[in-house]
């Protein structure tokens, strides 16, 4: 493995091989992984909710806008490094 260091690339020594493996298996890892799980799925959410808004003032049926949005708020009880994100309705 290659590393950039003050602008020069090298091999990364076995320790920090190591160090790296550590960090990517870590709970840090899925903590900051979980963290923008969150900020991406709050804009989701927040478009959903003006769909369905949008869509009760019309009298449309905004079951499946409601199922999505569901389907966001279930997204924090996966492991953020193998989820799946839902399909936005059309």
């Amino acid at each position: 493995m290659k590393i950039i260091e003050n602008g020069v690339m090298r091999d990364m020594t076995p320790e920090e091989i190591a160090e790296l493996e550590e960090f990517n298996n870590s709970e840090q890892q899925t903590e900051s992984l979980m963290n923008q799980v969150r900020m991406d799925r709050a804009a989701l959410l927040h478009e959903a909710d003006i769909a369905i808004l949008k869509g009760e003032d019309f009298g449309s049926d905004v079951t499946v806008w409601r199922n999505y949005r569901q389907q966001l708020r279930d997204i924090t009880k996966y492991d953020p490094r193998r989820l799946v994100w839902p399909e936005k309705p059309v």
